[in-house]
């Protein structure tokens, strides 16, 4: 085989993978009882579940979108913030998040899900560690390439656990998106644009 050969048949397994994942539950059944909420707590005037239910019903819609893994950076960024303010009403007043993307970038595309896998680790691993979590977020133009840095002040990773986590499947029962994890965007991303990119 070639090495393009290689890199074809790779990226192939990891598209049909992201498939099965993304194809878990009936997403229809999910949207309509998500409405039927939204509307019976928008009747009571309950706006912080109508938000949760938008948040959540945000994150369905991107995961069921098949038609493509790529998006730009500012829709990215709002899928985060959907993740977010599900786990902020779990975790009140126990972490925050902080941004620094110039909005030029915010049009530039990546692959979708890049963001929580990591930010999700962030908040799983340290949240009940710390006494206040806070994750910053930065986007910088290096040269030709974006660099997108999440930062934390959690308890940080050794070198063998960095390496575990990019390269063995995750088994997170915890994860929002089950199998999406950091070792399937490391893949996703190196798959894409080549192996010079990915998670460091």
């Amino acid at each position: 085989h070639t090495l393009e050969q290689v890199k074809e048949s790779e990226r192939q397994k990891s598209e049909l993978r992201f498939e099965i994942l993304i194809a878990q539950i009936n997403p229809h059944f999910l949207f309509n009882t998500l409405n039927s909420i939204k509307w019976m707590a928008t009747m009571v005037h309950a706006d912080n579940i109508v938000n949760t239910i938008r948040s959540l019903a945000r994150l369905l819609e991107i995961s069921m979108n098949r038609q493509s893994d790529i998006i730009s950076i500012g829709e990215e960024l709002k899928n985060l913030k959907s993740y977010l303010e599900i786990q902020a009403i779990r975790y009140t007043d126990m972490f925050d998040v902080t941004y620094e993307i110039a909005s030029d970038l915010e049009s530039y595309e990546t692959l979708k899900l890049v963001f929580q896998p990591i930010v999700e680790n962030a908040i799983i691993h340290n949240v009940q560690e710390q006494e206040h979590l806070s994750i910053h977020i930065r986007g910088i133009r290096q040269g030709e390439n974006i660099v997108l840095e999440i930062t934390d002040n959690g308890k940080g990773m050794t070198p063998e656990q960095v390496h575990k986590v990019l390269t063995e499947e995750s088994g997170n029962e915890k994860s929002v998106f089950r199998g999406i994890g950091v070792r399937n965007v490391q893949q996703r991303l190196r798959l894409k644009y080549g192996f010079e990119y990915g998670i460091y």
